[in-house]
C-alpha cells in the first residue's frame, strides 16, 4: 500500500516533499478523485464519526514529537554502525503497521528537554485516574519521573 510505482514517484524513499505536489503525494496526472489520505476509518455508512478528532489528535501529537525530538537510526553496539530500518517489515492484518524496530530518540536541545520535563510533570494530575491499575514497579517509576 502506498508503494505503487505507477502512482508514486520514488515509492520506497522517505520523501515528504511529494506531498507538496498534491495532498496525496501522487505523480502528476494520477486520478485522485476517489482517494482519501487513509482507509483506517472505514467508508460508507460505517465511516467513523470520530475521524476528525482522531486526525487532529494524531497531527498535534506528531507535531509535538517532531518539535521536541531528533529521530535517528539506532547504533549496533558491537559494530558501531547504524542499524537500518526495513521499510517493508509490516505486521499483517486488516490495518497494517510497522513491526517494532530500533531507533534513537533524543531531545533536540537542553531547552527542549526542560520544556518536556515541565509539561510531563504538569500533566500528572490528568493521567493519575488512569494509573490506579498499574503494577507497583510502574507506579514507582512514574514517581521517580514526577519529581
Amino acid at each position: 500500500m502506498f508503494h505503487d510505482p505507477e502512482v508514486y514517484e520514488r515509492p520506497d524513499d522517505f520523501w515528504p516533499d511529494r506531498f507538496l505536489l498534491n495532498e496525496f503525494g501522487t505523480k502528476a496526472g494520477v486520478d485522485n478523485t476517489d482517494r482519501r489520505t487513509n482507509m483506517a476509518f472505514g467508508s460508507g455508512r460505517r465511516f467513523c464519526p470520530g475521524v476528525h478528532l482522531a486526525n487532529n489528535s494524531l497531527m498535534l501529537n506528531t507535531m509535538n514529537l517532531v518539535w521536541a525530538f531528533d529521530f535517528s537510526l539506532a547504533t549496533d553496539p558491537d559494530t558501531g554502525k547504524p542499524i537500518p530500518v526495513d521499510i517493508h517489515d509490516y505486521a499483517k492484518g486488516i490495518l497494517t503497521c510497522p513491526n517494532p524496530f530500533k531507533c534513537k530518540i533524543t531531545p533536540r536541545s537542553a531547552h527542549h528537554a526542560e520544556i518536556i520535563e515541565h509539561d510531563f510533570t504538569a500533566a500528572g494530575p490528568a493521567f493519575e485516574p488512569f494509573e490506579r491499575d498499574l503494577r507497583e514497579e510502574d507506579l514507582a517509576y512514574i514517581a521517580t519521573q514526577r519529581k
